[in-house]
């Protein structure tokens, strides 16, 4: 579930102001509701996310300040790989 937990990881980090519920992880990532429950957990328990309200269905999720700095980290070594790529293809160091 690593790359499920990537995708759900990084679209709570993009709505990061306000969190998302199960139903609006799963229609943007396609995946299925039980399988956001699952990941979801994982997450929590890895201390990456956190309840910010609601109860049952209408919970709303949100990354931590641990689970924003790891994201944080994520996306600068993604944008650090791909402007070294982008050197390489044009022919620099």
């Amino acid at each position: 579930h690593s790359g499920i937990a990537r995708d759900v990881g990084l679209l709570l980090y993009q709505h990061a102001d306000y969190g998302l519920q199960v139903a609006q992880i799963a229609a943007t990532t396609g995946y299925s509701g039980p399988t956001i429950r699952l990941v979801l957990t994982r997450l929590e328990e890895a201390g990456a996310i956190a309840v910010r309200s609601g109860r049952g269905k209408a919970r709303i999720y949100g990354l931590t300040d641990r689970g924003l700095a790891a994201f944080d980290a994520y996306v600068e070594a993604v944008w650090d790989f791909a402007a070294q790529a982008a050197v390489s293809a044009a022919g620099g160091p």
